[in-house]
């Protein structure tokens, strides 16, 4: 990631049945030393005992708490939920702990109703063709924008801010419109792969995420509700799966969700396709990528900020440097971008005003700390 220019991440941490103390603690050992940026801690409660947990979490440092609405059943399971999910009284619950526990924490959601989803996937079985369009059916925008909107409705019911992850979908935007214009306090961030990839791409089981990637038309769509403002943060959602994780393309339909990771070319990504394009202006992408997380995050002005007693995080971009993405990137041995011609590769990064990196590499040691928050 810092050879792209990003200098702080926000990971999610806590999958499982353990203990959300316990899983932050383990994540902040596991982190110290061995990160090359600043980083904070999303949390993700599973079961009614992690919802009784959040208010020592928040006291421990936790601010961000991201629910994962859309599985049930052996997926739901998989991630240590109880099998019918996270249910709305459940939801309640949690959202009702951050709440009391105060200092300005707020949950996530990861939006698809998953009763209404599981049920239109069953009425249309995997025949073995159009594999990303199948599961873009599958999963279809409208499961995401009644998740948006039953979220919203408990979160403002108890007063916090809601912050919805990887908008995907036409149906989303449009739901994340119409509350933030009604008055709801909402947060709506995209990613870039559901604005610059499509269900009619040749990715095949690459490309298999979840929310699924949508058509052209959902594209373009996002692209006006980043330009209007309706979506003011882009995350990359990066779970750094190999080709071997993934499985053949004969078995798609039981293949595991996640695109690679993208982190290290969020830049030339939004550059060549947000800027060079005259999709968004580059004040635009630097509140997306910069600012605008920053303040979601609730690390302004320490971090996306050049203010004075800010970080000096910096970040020298060349407008002109062509750069063709590489099939490996971090973790992951593919992505979908690869291949890709784009320009505005970061020259040089710098971390807390230390240079960090420098034409694609690293520089000196892992330096990345814990933002408090």
């Amino acid at each position: 990631a810092i050879v792209g220019g990003v200098t702080t991440l926000s990971t999610t941490t806590a999958l499982g049945e353990g203990g959300l103390v316990k899983y932050l603690h383990g994540a902040r050992e596991a982190a110290h030393g061995q990160a090359w940026t600043d980083y904070t801690f999303t949390l993700s409660p599973m079961t009614r005992a992690h919802m009784g947990e959040i208010g020592a979490a928040v006291d421990r440092g936790a601010r961000a708490f991201k629910f994962f609405l859309g599985y049930k059943g052996e997926e739901a399971v998989y991630f240590g939920m109880p099998s019918s999910g996270i249910t709305l009284d459940l939801f309640y619950e949690g959202v009702s702990a951050i709440k009391a526990a105060g200092q300005a924490s707020y949950p996530m959601i990861h939006a698809e109703e998953p009763y209404l989803s599981d049920a239109i996937k069953n009425g249309t079985p995997f025949t073995g063709e159009n594999a990303l369009e199948w599961w873009n059916t599958s999963y279809p925008g409208i499961s995401e924008a009644i998740d948006i909107f039953k979220a919203a409705m408990v979160t403002r019911h108890v007063g916090t801010t809601l912050y919805v992850v990887h908008t995907s979908s036409t149906e989303g935007l449009e739901t994340v419109r119409y509350l933030k214009q009604t008055g709801f306090d909402i947060i709506a961030e995209t990613c870039p792969h559901y604005l610059i990839r499509s269900s009619l791409d040749p990715l095949g089981v690459r490309g298999k995420v979840k929310p699924p990637l949508r058509r052209p038309e959902d594209q373009r769509n996002l692209w006006e509700g980043v330009r209007q403002g309706w979506l003011t943060v882009l995350g990359t959602d990066t779970v750094p799966y190999t080709l071997e994780q993934k499985g053949p393309e004969a078995e798609f339909a039981s293949a595991p969700v996640g695109l690679g990771s993208s982190t290290a070319v969020l830049f030339p990504l939004m550059f060549t396709e947000g800027v060079r394009e005259g999709r968004l202006s580059l004040e635009q992408m630097v509140g997306l990528v910069s600012t605008n997380a920053a303040r979601a995050l609730g690390v302004y002005p320490r971090k996306g900020s050049l203010d004075i007693g800010s970080d000096a995080d910096i970040v020298v971009l060349d407008p002109d440097a062509d750069y063709k993405v590489p099939e490996h990137i971090g973790g992951s041995d593919f992505n979908v971008y690869s291949g890709m011609a784009l320009r505005g590769f970061p020259k040089m990064t710098f971390l807390r005003g230390q240079l960090a990196a420098r034409d694609g590499s690293v520089v000196g040691s892992p330096n990345g700390q814990e933002v408090p928050k």
